[in-house]
C-alpha cells in the first residue's frame, strides 16, 4: 500500500481489521485530514517504517509529539499544523535524516527550538511559527544548508 486517505470516517482503531492494520505498517504516505480525529499519536505509529508523509493537520490531536516518531528513518514530510498539540518538540526529531519539509505551526509547542533540528540536512522547510517557542534560534540550524523557507514567528 501506497497511500492511506480516510476522509470523515469514525472508525475506531479497534475494529479495523488485522489485514488492514498490516498493510498500513507497510504504508508510504498517510494524510489524516479528519476534523474529527482526537487523542494522541500512538507510539506505535514509529512501528511504519516505510512512512514518508505523515499528514495530521487540522485535527482535534492532542498531547505531545512522540519521541518515537524519530525512528520513522524514510519520513520526508512531518505535517502536523493547526492541532491541539503541546509539549516540546522531541530533539530525537534530528534522527529523521530525511526530512525535508518540517510542518508543526499554530499549535502550543513550548520550550526552544531543539538544536537537533541541525542535524537534518536534506531540511527544506522549517515551518513552527504560532506555537509558544522560546529562546534562541539555534546556530546548528545554519547546518541545514537545503533551507529555504523558515517561519518562527509568534502569538500575539
Amino acid at each position: 500500500m501506497v497511500w492511506v486517505h480516510l476522509p470523515k470516517t469514525r472508525i475506531q482503531p479497534q475494529l479495523v481489521p488485522m489485514s488492514l492494520q498490516m498493510a498500513l505498517l507497510q504504508t508510504e504516505k498517510y494524510y489524516g485530514f479528519i476534523k474529527d480525529i482526537t487523542g494522541k499519536i500512538p507510539n506505535e505509529l514509529s512501528e511504519c517504517g516505510n512512512l514518508t508523509v505523515l499528514g495530521l493537520a487540522d485535527t482535534r490531536i492532542s498531547g505531545s509529539l512522540p519521541v518515537s516518531l524519530a525512528k520513522l528513518k524514510k519520513l520526508e514530510t512531518l505535517s502536523i499544523y493547526t492541532t491541539m498539540l503541546s509539549g516540546e518538540i522531541p530533539p530525537d526529531l534530528g534522527n529523521c535524516s530525511e526530512l525535508v519539509n518540517l510542518y508543526l505551526y499554530e499549535n502550543s509547542h513550548s520550550g526552544s527550538i531543539p538544536y537537533e533540528i541541525g542535524k537534518l540536512r536534506n531540511l527544506e522547510k522549517l515551518f513552527l511559527w504560532q506555537n509558544n517557542l522560546v529562546g534562541v534560534i539555534p546556530q546548528e540550524i545554519g547546518n541545514c544548508t537545503k533551507l529555504s523557507m523558515i517561519d518562527l514567528s509568534f502569538k500575539m
